[in-house]
C-alpha cells in the first residue's frame, strides 16, 4: 500500500519513470532496456552521493525522514526499491526499519536536478492544446475517439504532441500496424501481456464506421481538394465511392475518383455528439507521460516505416511475392540509403533486417492497408 504523499513530493518510482523520459539520450539506447539500465545507474549514483534526497514517512510520527544515502551505495543494494512504490519485504537488512515504507523525493528539487545535469524534463499536457477544446480534429484523432472515447488516445494523434516524444506523425496505417510491431517487439514478445497503450487502436475497424457515418450524412468532413485547390465539403457520395489511401509519408487521404481529398479535418464537436463518451472507456487507465519501465517500452521503430515506404514506392503497397524476407530488408536497405527516408525527427533508426519484414508480414499489413505509389 502506498503511503499518502506529502504535498510538493512524488514516489521515487515516479520521479524514475519521468527519469527514463528525459532527453537526450545515448546513441547506443536503440534499445528500451539499455536505456533502464544506464538511467538507473546514473539514478543510484544520484541518490547514494545525496544529490537526490529521499524520505519518508512513518504512521505512528510526523514528518518525513532521510534515508541515509549510503544505503543506495551499500552491498545488496536494491534496485527494485526504485521499481516499486515502496520497500518490499526480501529488502537487504539494512532497509529493514523502512519495509513497506513509500519512498518520495521533493518533485522541485527533482527537476532541478534534472536542468542542472543536462536533461530536459518529458514534455507536459499542459504546455500543448487540450484536444477536448480544439474546434476540428484529424482522421487519427478521430478514429481514435470512436475506437477508445478516451481524449488521452486522442492526444496521443496530436502531431505537435508526438514529435515532443520523439514519434513520428500520427497515421492511421502505423496505428493499424500493432503496437508489437511498431516497438520492435519479438513475435512472442508478450502479445497477451501487451500495456494499455493509447497511442495504438484498431484504426482500421473506426476508419470503417467513421466511412459509414460520413454516408449517412452525419457526419462532415473539410479537406483540400486537388481540383480546385480549396478547402471542400466531402459528401456523402464522396464517402460512398471514395476509397482510403495513404501518401508516402502514411498521411491519409481520400480518393474520389481522379479527386484526392487532403488535410482531413472534423468538427470535434460533431464527432463527441455521433459518438458519446463511454463512462467505462474514459476510466481506462492511459499511458503515463513518458514510456513505462521494462519490454516494449521503445518509441515506434523508424525501421518500419522505412520498409513501408519502400513497399510503397517500388511495389505499389504490396508485398513482393518472389522475394524473401531477407531480400525485401537488403533491398529496403539500399532504397533508404538512395532516398534519405532515414529523418532525424524518427531517430533512432534500428537495423532493417529480416525480422522485421517478417513481423510487417506476419501482421497482414499489406492486406488491411493499401500504401499508393509515391506517383500517384
Amino acid at each position: 500500500m502506498i503511503d499518502p504523499q506529502p504535498s510538493g513530493y512524488i514516489t521515487v518510482r515516479h520521479a524514475f519513470e519521468l527519469f527514463i523520459g528525459t532527453w537526450p539520450e545515448p546513441e547506443i539506447l536503440a534499445d528500451r532496456q539499455k536505456l533502464t539500465d544506464v538511467r538507473l545507474e546514473q539514478f543510484r549514483y544520484a541518490l547514494g552521493h545525496d544529490q537526490l534526497r529521499v524520505q519518508v514517512t512513518f504512521p505512528e510520527r510526523d514528518g518525513l525522514f532521510d534515508i541515509p544515502p549510503a544505503l543506495w551505495s551499500a552491498a545488496g543494494f536494491p534496485e527494485l526499491e526504485i521499481l516499486h512504490d515502496d520497500v518490499p519485504k526480501h529488502a537487504p537488512d539494512a532497509w529493514r526499519p523502512y519495509v513497506g515504507r513509500t519512498l518520495f523525493i521533493r518533485e522541485d528539487g527533482f527537476r532541478t536536478w534534472l536542468l542542472h545535469n543536462g536533461y530536459q524534463p518529458p514534455p507536459e499536457p499542459t504546455d500543448f492544446d487540450d484536444p477536448s477544446q480544439l474546434a476540428t480534429w484529424t482522421v487519427p484523432m478521430v478514429c481514435a475517439w470512436i475506437s477508445e472515447r478516451n481524449i488521452e488516445s486522442v492526444r496521443w494523434q496530436m502531431s505537435q504532441w508526438r514529435r515532443a516524444h520523439g514519434w513520428p506523425d500520427a497515421s492511421l496505417a502505423l496505428a493499424a500496424i500493432g503496437r508489437s510491431v511498431l516497438l520492435g517487439e519479438g513475435e512472442e514478445a508478450g502479445e497477451e501481456e501487451e500495456e494499455d497503450n493509447p497511442a495504438h487502436f484498431d484504426s482500421m475497424s473506426s476508419m470503417k464506421e467513421l466511412t459509414r457515418a460520413g454516408e449517412s450524412g452525419t457526419i462532415t468532413a473539410m479537406g483540400m481538394s486537388s481540383t480546385t485547390g480549396q478547402p471542400a465539403p466531402l459528401q456523402p457520395s464522396d464517402w460512398t465511392y471514395g476509397r482510403l489511401e495513404f501518401d508516402g509519408k502514411l498521411a491519409e487521404r481520400w480518393r474520389v475518383g481522379a479527386t484526392l481529398f487532403t488535410a482531413l479535418t472534423f468538427r470535434r464537436d460533431e464527432v463527441q455528439v455521433r459518438w458519446p463518451a463511454n463512462v467505462d472507456r474514459q476510466a481506462a487507465p492511459s499511458m503515463p507521460l513518458t514510456a513505462p519501465i521494462g519490454r516494449g517500452s521503445r518509441t515506434p521503430s523508424a525501421e518500419c516505416r522505412v520498409i513501408l515506404a519502400f513497399i510503397t514506392d517500388r511495389y505499389n503497397g504490396s508485398w513482393p511475392a518472389d522475394l524473401t524476407n531477407a531480400k525485401v530488408a537488403e533491398r529496403a536497405r539500399a532504397w533508404a540509403e538512395e532516398t534519405q527516408e532515414r529523418r532525424a525527427e524518427y531517430l533512432p533508426v534500428g537495423i532493417i533486417d529480416e525480422s522485421t519484414v517478417r513481423r510487417l508480414r506476419k501482421r497482414g499489413v499489406d492486406g488491411r492497408i493499401k500504401l499508393p505509389t509515391s506517383a500517384e
